[in-house]
């Protein structure tokens, strides 16, 4: 899986729900760095309160609505799109997802 807060981006982005929150400030910097004024991003992220991981380590992060609507804020980004969808995989999974456009 790719290192999004340590990398620089050039043309290429993509989007996971692997990163710890602190970690999420980083990458979505380094994301916008890469996108050209008025440039569109995708984020999907699990809605939840509390962290878990799985048996084979991966660790998925939870996040609020609000929450993150204050981190794309703070970075100038304008929510176009919102959906929060159940989960194909698991009716017990909440999935928002967003597509920002870049100030």
């Amino acid at each position: 899986m790719p290192d999004y807060y340590q990398q620089q981006f050039k043309d290429y982005h993509e989007t996971t729900f692997h990163i710890a929150p602190d970690r999420l400030v980083i990458a979505l910097g380094n994301i916008i760095k890469c996108l050209r004024t008025k440039g569109f991003v995708l984020i999907s992220l699990k809605e939840g309160q509390v962290s878990y991981s799985k048996a084979d380590g991966r660790i998925y992060y939870l996040w609020s609505d609000q929450d993150l609507r204050e981190i794309f804020q703070k970075f100038s980004l304008v929510v176009r799109i919102f959906n929060r969808g159940v989960s194909k995989v698991n009716d017990h999974y909440i999935w928002l997802s967003y597509i920002l456009q870049k100030a």
